[in-house]
Parts: structure tokens; sequence; C-alpha cells
């Protein structure tokens, strides 16, 4: 597929805001922009297609919603599990000084469409109302079990503890192209997205629109009552939070980890480390 018009559109936009000067645009287009491109309109991308991509490709996880200090830690749960039958795709911790907002994501298949095919009357699709029906099962599941949700996450909100915490909700669905096709759905799109849950596409996920663009992050797993590192594509400042006994780490980062400095064997006797890690930004 020809991608020129829509990298055209993007540099446009990343100039206008002073991304330049921070970027290199011609790898970020070919490392990251193209080849999630060519994922995302390949006819045979899923939800999970889709998902194992960004798990991979970090930087581009959507980050929609920021609570004034952006992703916490850079760390993002892969599967986060609400209840025994209730599980998100990503969640991620994000805060300011006194609170914080714990934000939970739904994937869906990016070739599904959000509206109906009637132009003139457009109306929500079926598989965008289930979609949104399933987020909506999340808000009414942790209105009702809050401690129980908290309880989960509880080892993350360090060193601030609980304070003030606050769930918000993202549905990710559909393309840009859909939407803008007449003013009707735009305005639909807009105003469903006020609600409880906010609303995003796909091609927002390049945008200036996603919060930590171009941050790699680590990939947490949530299995039953452990939290495993998935992918390492960062520094591990939760070493300086979580013990040994509060989050699984293969040994087989112990390598990579000493590469970037950082003394696991001491983390793995049950200590806490000591200094600040960032994570690695493509310039």
């Amino acid at each position: 597929m020809d991608f020129s018009e829509e990298i055209k559109r993007i540099s446009e936009e990343y100039e206008s805001i002073g991304y330049y000067k921070s970027l290199d645009f011609e790898k970020v287009k070919n490392e990251l922009i193209i080849p999630y491109l060519k994922v995302l309109y390949n006819p045979a991308t899923n939800e999970q297609t889709i998902q194992e991509w960004l798990e991979q490709h970090t930087e581009l996880i959507p980050m929609p919603i920021d609570n004034g200090h952006g992703l916490y830690l850079e760390f993002v749960i892969s599967k986060f599990k609400i209840g025994n039958y209730l599980i998100t795709d990503f969640a991620y911790l994000t805060k300011n000084s006194d609170s914080w907002k714990f934000v939970l994501i739904e994937l869906e298949n990016p070739r599904y469409s959000i509206f109906t095919k009637n132009e003139k009357n457009p109306k929500f699709s079926e598989k965008f109302n289930k979609a949104y029906d399933q987020v909506s099962n999340w808000i009414g599941y942790i209105n009702e079990n809050k401690n129980e949700v908290v309880k989960n996450i509880e080892r993350f909100l360090r060193p601030m503890g609980i304070k003030k915490l606050e769930f918000n909700y993202v549905l990710l669905f559909g393309n840009r192209e859909e939407i803008q096709s007449n003013h009707r759905k735009q305005d639909m799109w807009v105003e469903k997205g006020k609600g409880d849950i906010k609303l995003i596409h796909y091609n927002s996920l390049y945008t200036s629109s996603n919060l930590d663009l171009f941050i790699e992050k680590d990939i947490l797993s949530h299995e039953a009552d452990t939290f495993k590192l998935k992918y390492l594509h960062s520094i591990l400042g939760l070493l300086k939070y979580l013990k040994n006994d509060e989050i699984f780490i293969d040994k087989k980062f112990d390598t990579i980890i000493r590469d970037m400095g950082i003394d696991i064997d001491t983390w793995r006797k049950g200590h806490l480390l000591s200094g600040t890690w960032r994570a690695g930004k493509m310039v």
C-alpha cells in the first residue's frame, strides 16, 4: 500500500508542534510508522495481531490519559484481570503529587467498522456497541468491587500510597478515515467519547495525542496474583519500589539488566535498589 499521503500529513503535524527538534523523523517513519501502517491495514490483522505488535513496539502503545506526571515508571500491564472473567488488553498508571489514575484499555479488531453502512443515517455498528458494552461492564464491576481491584495494584502505588485513585476507561476502535467520511459520523464519535469511556482510533497512535509517543515501555503480564516481566524495553525503575516477591523477572533478562548498569543480583537477594532510571527515547 502507498502511505505517502499519510506520512506527509503526520510529518506536517510533527513539524507544526516542534517534534523535529528532538526526533529523527526518517528513523521513526521507517522503523515504526510505516511498519505499523502495514500491520494496521493488512486484511489478515486482528486484535491479537495488533496487541502482539504493540507489545514489541511499545513506543506506540496508546497513552491517551495523563494525570500530570506521564506514565508511571514506564511500564504497561498486558491483560490485566479485573475479575475472573473480565480482562483488559492494556492498563497503566499515571499520577500527580496527590492522586493516581489507573487507565484500562480495550483493543478491538482494527478491521471492524465503527458505523453501519447507511451514510445518510449512520448508526454505531453491532461490533462497536458490543465493545462499548464490554468496557461498560468493567465500570460496573469496578464500582461494585473497587477494593478487590485496588488490592491487585496496591504494590505499584509507591512511594505515595493509595491516597486518591481514579479509574479511567479507553476503547481503541476503528480508523480515522471512517470517522471523517462525513460530519454526522464525526459528531457521533465526539459525542460518544464524552461519556465515561474515552474513544480513540488506531490512527491516533502515531499522533501527538498519544502522550508518551516514542517512549519505550516495559510490559508486565498479569497471571493469577502475579505480575511478570514479559518484554524488557526500558530501564527498570520498578526495582526501586518492588521486591522480588512482588514481581517476577525471569533470569533470562539478567544479562541485559546488568548491561543497563542495574544491580539485579542485589535485587534478587530481596533488596530494593536506589537511583533513578529513565526510559530510552528514539532520537
